[in-house]
C-alpha cells in the first residue's frame, strides 16, 4: 500500500487513502476529497467510516489487545527502528506528499519525516526499558519479610485522533508510543491529512507491524465520537482545539486522556499576500 501511495503522489494522481480494518485495506464509506491548498484541486480522496466500520474496528482492536501485550517489547523495538530507518529511506517521497495534501513547503514536509524518523527511533529505545520499582518495604516492621515492586502494564486498546497541522508526525507520536508500549490503537486521521496518515500506518506494517496493533478509519468528528465513547478503548490521545478537546472529554467518560489543546502560534499576513 505505502508503494500505491506515494506512485500516485508522484505522478500527480488523486492519492486513494483508504482505511486499515482487521488486516486489510478498503472502506465501504462515502467518498470525501481532500483540496490541496497549493495546487487547488483534489489531491486525495478517503471514504468516510460506516457505523458498521466502526464497530468492527473497536470489536477488532479488543480482540487483539491480548496478542499485542504478548508481543516482546524486543520485538516491538526491532520494528520501530526498522519504520524508523524506513521513513529515512522514502523521506522525499513523503515529504511530497505531505506537501501536497497541506501546502507545506517541502523542505517544513521533509523535516517533518525526519521528525518521524527520530520519533520512532525514540519509541523504540523506549519499548527496551519499559521497567518497574522496588519498594523498600521491608525499612518498616510491618513490611520485614515482605518484597514489593511495580510494573507497567499495556492498557489495552488506545484510540489516537490526530491533527491536520503535523499529521504525520504527530500519528507517529501517538501510535509509536503506544505500539512500543504493547498497546493496540485505533487511529482516527484527519480529514485534511488521510493520505499521509495512510502512509505512515502503511510504513509502520512494512517495517514488520503486525496487523493486530493497528485500525484506521477517516472521518469527522462525528467518527471520533463513536470512538471515544466506545467501551473497550482504555486510553485516549487527542491533539487539537480546546471546544473539540472538551467534547472528547465528555464523550470518553472515564477513559484516561491524554489532551494536547489550543495553541499560541501567531500568523503574520503581509500588505501584498495574494488572499482571493
Amino acid at each position: 500500500m505505502l508503494q500505491d501511495l506515494l506512485k500516485a503522489s508522484d505522478q500527480n494522481d488523486v492519492v486513494e487513502a483508504l482505511p486499515y480494518l482487521a488486516g486489510s485495506w478498503g472502506g465501504e464509506g462515502p467518498p470525501t476529497d481532500r483540496t490541496g491548498p497549493y495546487l487547488r484541486r483534489t489531491v486525495s480522496r478517503a471514504p468516510a467510516a460506516t457505523e458498521r466500520e466502526i464497530d468492527t474496528a473497536v470489536a477488532q482492536a479488543s480482540r487483539y489487545a491480548r496478542q499485542m501485550s504478548d508481543l516482546a517489547p524486543a520485538a516491538r523495538a526491532d520494528i520501530l527502528e526498522a519504520a524508523s530507518r524506513n521513513a529515512l529511506a522514502h523521506c522525499d517521497r513523503l515529504a511530497r506528499l505531505l506537501a501536497l495534501e497541506l501546502g507545506k513547503p517541502v523542505k517544513d514536509s521533509r523535516t517533518e519525516i525526519e521528525r518521524v524518523a527520530s520519533t520512532f527511533a525514540a519509541c523504540a529505545s523506549e519499548a527496551r526499558r519499559i521497567d518497574g520499582e522496588t519498594l523498600p518495604v521491608a525499612g518498616w516492621n510491618t513490611g520485614i519479610g515482605n518484597t514489593a515492586f511495580t510494573y507497567r502494564a499495556p492498557a489495552g486498546v488506545a484510540l489516537a485522533i490526530t491533527p491536520f497541522n503535523a499529521p504525520a508526525n504527530l500519528l507517529a507520536h501517538k501510535l509509536g508510543a503506544s505500539f512500543a508500549a504493547g498497546n493496540t490503537t485505533l487511529v482516527k486521521a484527519p480529514p485534511q491529512a488521510p493520505a499521509i496518515s495512510a502512509a505512515v500506518v502503511a510504513l509502520l506494517l512494512d517495517s514488520g507491524m503486525p496487523h493486530q496493533a493497528v485500525q484506521l478509519l477517516h472521518g469527522g468528528g462525528d467518527v471520533g465520537a463513536a470512538l471515544c465513547a466506545a467501551e473497550p478503548v482504555s486510553v485516549i490521545s487527542f491533539t487539537g482545539s480546546a471546544d473539540t478537546g472538551a467534547a472528547v472529554a465528555r464523550a470518553a467518560g472515564r477513559k484516561r486522556l491524554a489532551l494536547e489543546l489550543g495553541g499560541n502560534a501567531a500568523t503574520i499576513v503581509c500588505e501584498d499576500a495574494d488572499a482571493a
